[in-house]
C-alpha cells in the first residue's frame, strides 16, 4: 500500500471582475471629507495570492480610494467646488503572475443641498 499527497496550487488564469463596466453614484454636496461614497469592489475566481487585488483611483483631486478594499471617499470638501459631475476611473489588479486587471468607470453626480436663505 502506498500513500501520495497531491497539492494542487492554483494558477493565474483568471482577470478580475467588477461585474459591470460602468456605475452612477449620486451624492451630496455637504458630506464631510472622508465620507464613503461607493464600494468599487472586483471579484476573482482565482485562489491566494493570485486572487488578492489592489485597487487604484484616477483622477485623485477630490476623492481617494482604499487600496485594498475598493472603498472610494471623499478627500477633499465639495462645498469649494462648482463641479457638480466628477468621472472616476479604477482599476483592479490582482498579484499573480502574470498579472491582469479589470475596470470600472464611476460616475458621480453632485447633489444641491437646500443651505441659503432667501434674500429680498
Amino acid at each position: 500500500m502506498c500513500r501520495a499527497n497531491v497539492s494542487v496550487e492554483d494558477i493565474n488564469d483568471n482577470a478580475p471582475s467588477f461585474g459591470r463596466s460602468q456605475v452612477r453614484v449620486q451624492i451630496l454636496e455637504n458630506l464631510p471629507v472622508g465620507h464613503d461614497v461607493f464600494l468599487a469592489q472586483a471579484m476573482d475566481l482565482d485562489a491566494g495570492n493570485n486572487a488578492k487585488l489592489q485597487y487604484v483611483l484616477e483622477p485623485t483631486n477630490t476623492f481617494r480610494i482604499d487600496e485594498d478594499t475598493g472603498m472610494i471617499f471623499l478627500a477633499k470638501s465639495l462645498s469649494q467646488t462648482t463641479v457638480k459631475q466628477f468621472k472616476l476611473d479604477v482599476t483592479a489588479t490582482d498579484s499573480g503572475s502574470p498579472q491582469y486587471t479589470a475596470e470600472l468607470s464611476v460616475s458621480v453626480s453632485v447633489e444641491d443641498v437646500n443651505d441659503h436663505t432667501p434674500l429680498f
